[in-house]
This record gives structure tokens, C-alpha cells and sequence, in this order.
């Protein structure tokens, strides 16, 4: 009983010091930045993934559509909510090289973009694949929250239909969307 009740309590303290630093306001943010914000969150993606490009929304809808392969790194449960049109569902725990052995035809000559909810597993991936493979490997900046704020377009699981629907991770990180009343675990 005492062993799982140690146990417990270093999960909790590893949580809280794993939050802390992911969520600590850094170098380049504003001094005014201390609150928990898709902003601040951002900051601390690109501080912690330094090594991997960061490619905003309007970048994205720049590039002709045959040029870019773009990845949602999030399960399948939230992908199913809503997704970017043309978005490929993937684990983000792939090895670098089963995602070559995969992708690797698919990605000659392309731009290959990631996303997750806020950037943080996509980065993760990003950096991976970065390292293995010939082409521009970005990460999209806000991740599908961001996306959404913006009221950009999004598909649900069909890949057709469009929704305003997004599904919020959980309750914590759902609070980085604006629009709440479209918040949605189905």
C-alpha cells in the first residue's frame, strides 16, 4: 500500500513539474505572457523544438494542395471529429522508419506538413521524420486549435462534410479553443 502510494505521488509530482515546464513562460515571450494560452503554449513548442520549422495556417493555405502532404498526428477518435481536408491520420509514435517505408514515394518533391491539437505531438514526429527524409518537413503553428480559432475550414470523418466541430483532447487543453460550444468528444 505504501509502495503505490509513493507511486502516486511521484506520478503527481511529474505531472505538475512536466506541465510547469512546458507551460513556464520562456526567453522570447512577452513578460506579460504567464497565463495559459495557445500563445504561450506556441512558445513553448518552438523553444523545446527548436530544430523543427513551424509553418503558420496562412503558409499552409499557400501551397498548392498536389505540393503538400499534410499529417494529423492525433487518434483516430479525434481525428474522426474533424480534421483538415486531405489530412492523412497517422501514429504519432511511428518510427522514422516505418514512415519512410511507408510515405517516402508519396513525399518525393513534396512539403510534408504535421499537426496535432496544439503542435506538441506533432513537433515530436516532425523532428523524427526531419532527419530521415529529403524534403521540407513543417509543423503546423497552433496545431488544428489554432486552425479552428481561425475558423478555418474543417472536414469530419468522411473527409467531406464540413463541421465546426473539434474535438478538445480533454477539458484543460479544450479550454485553448475560443469557440467552445463546438467542442466535441463524438
Amino acid at each position: 500500500m505504501t509502495k503505490l502510494l509513493l507511486a502516486w505521488a511521484l506520478i503527481a509530482l511529474l505531472t505538475v513539474f512536466l506541465a510547469y515546464k512546458i507551460m513556464a513562460p520562456t526567453p522570447r515571450a512577452p513578460a506579460d505572457v504567464t497565463t495559459f494560452s495557445l500563445s504561450s503554449v506556441q512558445i513553448a513548442i518552438e523553444e523545446k523544438y527548436e530544430t523543427v520549422d513551424h509553418i503558420s495556417a496562412d503558409e499552409l493555405t499557400n501551397f498548392d494542395s498536389g505540393d503538400v502532404l499534410i499529417f494529423d498526428t492525433r487518434p483516430q477518435e479525434e481525428f474522426a471529429v474533424s480534421h483538415i481536408q486531405n489530412a492523412v491520420q497517422i501514429d504519432p509514435d511511428i518510427s522514422a522508419e516505418a514512415f519512410l517505408q511507408i510515405y517516402e514515394k508519396q513525399a518525393a518533391g513534396k512539403t510534408l506538413v504535421f499537426y496535432c491539437s496544439v503542435g506538441m505531438r506533432s513537433s515530436i514526429l516532425a523532428a523524427r521524420v526531419a532527419s530521415g527524409i529529403d524534403a521540407p518537413v513543417y509543423n503546423l503553428r497552433g496545431g488544428l486549435f489554432g486552425w479552428h480559432n481561425e475558423q478555418r475550414p474543417l472536414v469530419s470523418a468522411d473527409g467531406v462534410s464540413a463541421t465546426d466541430a473539434v474535438h478538445p483532447y480533454d477539458e484543460t487543453w479544450g479550454k485553448l479553443i475560443v469557440r467552445r460550444d463546438k467542442l466535441s468528444y463524438d
